[in-house]
């Protein structure tokens, strides 16, 4: 994995850790809209969905959310972007040093 590349990408220092997460989340994302769209294709296959029962907006979608993981979201109107990235870091450590407390 070019963990380097990703690096170059967010323009941020990372430790192997964190690019391997980044690099994962960025993989699990693609790899779900890719699954969803397989699916909902399939499921027009079988005439169990239409093509009319989804919005037309996959392209512009998928690149909101590749936005959305490299860049982050913007902050709600009236929050501090610094206080609510401080608050939003602590609680993603916490929950993801749970989530690994329990898995080991």
């Amino acid at each position: 994995m070019p963990f380097g590349a990703l690096q170059q990408l967010l323009g941020v220092e990372l430790s192997p850790q964190q690019a391997r997460w980044a690099a994962r989340t960025l993989i699990h994302y693609v790899l779900g809209f890719v699954a969803e769209e397989q699916n909902h294709a399939e499921l027009i296959r079988a005439r169990i969905a239409t093509s009319a029962q989804r919005p037309d907006d996959g392209d512009v979608a998928f690149r909101f959310g590749v936005t959305a993981i490299l860049r982050g979201l913007p902050a709600p109107a009236g929050r501090g972007a610094d206080s609510l990235t401080r608050a939003g870091s602590r609680e993603v450590l916490s929950a993801t040093q749970e989530s690994s407390d329990r898995l080991y």
